[in-house]
């Protein structure tokens, strides 16, 4: 339980892709916000526990046939005042970590840095957990979801699924 909004920031460094890459049909891959940005709005979602009230979306402009939503920038607004900021783009340096998560609230900030290193701020304390390789929890999620089959419930709600299907097409159409 927390007393106020967080603010999160999450940038992922995604590959670069030809213009005639499968995942750019849209009947076939359908764009990378579709198939992929889904995840980033939903784990936003997940952190926060709040619906999402508002968003924004800006795109890069670029001189060459890629589809615009490859390099993207989304803000969510949230019910409880919390935001979000998700950058996605393919035009960064390929040496750059793919994924990169920074979570304020309550004098405290979390850095995960491409899930292999976690940082904590908390007041002036420093706390630093390294992980053996990188861990985004698909493990778990499988463990926790044939749990559920066999306890009969719900790893998530319908509705929290309803919701970010949604906010992603929208954001899609926008």
């Amino acid at each position: 339980d927390r007393s106020g909004p967080l603010v999160i920031n999450y940038r992922i460094s995604a590959e670069k892709l030809s213009k005639e890459h499968w995942f750019f049909d849209k009947e076939i891959g359908g764009g990378r916000i579709l198939s992929e940005s889904c995840h980033f709005i939903d784990y936003c979602q997940f952190l926060v526990g709040h619906k999402v009230v508002d968003f924004n979306v800006t795109t890069t402009h670029n001189s060459t046939d890629i589809p615009n939503d490859n390099d993207i920038i989304i803000t969510l607004n949230f019910s409880d005042g919390s935001i979000s900021s998700i950058t996605y783009h393919s035009i960064g340096g390929d040496s750059l970590p793919k994924e990169r998560i920074e979570v304020s609230g309550e004098n405290k900030t979390i850095v995960i840095d491409d899930f292999q290193l976690t940082t904590v701020y908390s007041g002036s304390n420093i706390e630093k957990v390294k992980t053996k390789k990188q861990d985004k929890g698909r493990a778990e999620m499988l463990d926790k979801f044939f749990r559920c089959l066999t306890s009969g419930r719900r790893l998530i709600t319908v509705e929290n699924l309803v919701s970010t299907t949604e906010l992603t097409i929208n954001i899609q159409e926008s």
